[in-house]
């Protein structure tokens, strides 16, 4: 087997432009680690982040400065996609340097709110895995300032896939419109508020609601066993209506265990948790 060592200047410079975080968006920063490999692969790494910086016209950092390198040059203060100089990160893509331009091209997006309103998508369709939905996969989120707030943001083609998703299974199963979905949110938020559960934006899990139990509530919402019993009724019927097998989705989890967990969880870092894949809160 041929290793890289071996291999001519020019086939490494063509490698090593198939691993620049435009063509990786998922993958961490590669030509950080092959440069962190050897001497010589430090050198073809810095000689290519050099001919992609002239190649586009772009300015060299200074040779004098202490911790300066063309690589850190090509991947942190330029856009991956139009070649211009920025040091703004990807919305969805932490990794990625990408100015607002091509963030709103490449990588079309809309705002929680859009999603459940325009696409009457309910928090637990969006927000996955979890009890309703154990098995579905995380969409991409993000987040951006406003007006002094945090807006969280989700992948536009994301949100459109999941829709058809659950349309399709609403439809197959009741024969019915698509436009029957817009009665689930609603329904979805009762199983959220008995659960006690809200989701944290800022890092992207469920976490405890600590808001007291009052006597203005719901007589459902006075007592965990109280609790318990809707959500488990309320989970079974919204399967049925997807045309979901209880045994697919993952047996129901004992709800009083789960509650008292999710009671004894807090709103920080530490009292986050994530559904494992029966649907409960992994330890």
């Amino acid at each position: 087997m041929t290793h890289l060592l071996s291999l001519p200047p020019e086939i490494l410079y063509t490698i090593l432009t198939s691993l620049e975080p435009a063509h990786s968006l998922t993958q961490p920063l590669t030509l950080l680690d092959v440069a962190a490999t050897c001497k010589h692969l430090y050198a073809i790494v810095e000689e290519h982040a050099n001919n992609a910086l002239k190649k586009h016209q772009l300015p060299l950092p200074k040779r004098l400065a202490k911790h300066s390198t063309l690589r850190r040059k090509w991947l942190r203060d330029i856009c991956q996609f139009c070649k211009r100089p920025s040091t703004r990160h990807a919305c969805f893509y932490d990794e990625v340097v990408c100015c607002k331009g091509c963030d709103r091209t490449l990588f079309p997006k809309m705002t929680m709110t859009q999603a459940i309103q325009s696409h009457h998508l309910s928090k637990l369709d969006l927000f996955t895995p979890n009890l309703l939905h154990p098995h579905l996969p995380e969409l991409r989120l993000g987040a951006s300032n406003t007006l002094g707030g945090q807006t969280t943001l989700i992948s536009e083609p994301d949100v459109l896939a999941r829709r058809e998703y659950l349309y399709a299974l609403r439809k197959c199963a009741r024969g019915a419109s698509p436009t029957g979905l817009r009665h689930g949110p609603p329904a979805h938020n009762r199983i959220i508020e008995h659960l006690r559960i809200v989701f944290n934006p800022f890092y992207r899990r469920w976490c405890s609601d600590k808001k007291p139990v009052t006597e203005k509530m719901a007589v459902s919402m006075r007592t965990i066993d109280q609790r318990g019993t809707y959500v488990r009724r309320h989970l079974l019927t919204t399967w049925m209506e997807l045309g979901i097998d209880p045994c697919d989705a993952g047996e129901v989890p004992d709800l009083r265990a789960l509650m008292e967990r999710i009671e004894a969880a807090s709103y920080t870092p530490s009292g986050l948790f994530e559904w494992n894949s029966v649907g409960g809160p992994a330890a």
